[in-house]
């Protein structure tokens, strides 16, 4: 189950297992921030449709980094909308599958424990469409700027 809140005039948070997903309205069209997991894109269809929009209508997916509960449900809701998906440049070849994830256990006895754990909850690859770096601005609801942080 997600919780919906308006957090701003047209910009919802959906709320999926603790992880939020942002949609902002852009008149006809919407930007989503971040993916969330892999269940999280069938409630961004679910939430689309009660704006009364298709998912087709989602221009954007912009990922703010690549851990699995921020872009985990990304390569579905990527086929789901057809959008344009955007990352940082350091991030786009893990988000890609070009290059392995890193581990983020590097701790002993951590990494040996959850390293596996890790494998199995990597995200499938997934297009970069745009490059995301510090002051790009996107063009969509009314001009996203980046801010790397």
């Amino acid at each position: 189950m997600s919780r919906v809140r308006e957090v701003a005039d047209g910009v919802f948070q959906l709320s999926v297992m603790k992880v939020a997903v942002t949609v902002v309205m852009d008149g006809d069209r919407a930007v989503v921030l971040d993916a969330g997991y892999r269940i999280t894109p069938a409630r961004v269809r679910a939430f689309l449709e009660t704006q009364g929009m298709h998912p087709r209508q989602v221009s954007h997916i912009l990922v703010s980094h690549y851990h699995p509960d921020h872009i985990g449900g990304l390569r579905r809701l990527q086929l789901m909308t057809g959008a344009q998906v955007g990352a940082h440049p350091s991030e786009a070849p893990a988000i890609r599958g070009h290059e392995p994830f890193p581990n983020p256990f590097t701790t002993r006895p951590f990494d040996v424990m959850f390293g596996e754990l890790a494998k199995a909850v990597t995200p499938q690859p997934a297009p970069v469409d745009l490059l995301l770096d510090d002051g790009a601005v996107i063009d969509a609801a009314g001009g996203i700027r980046v801010i790397h942080t």
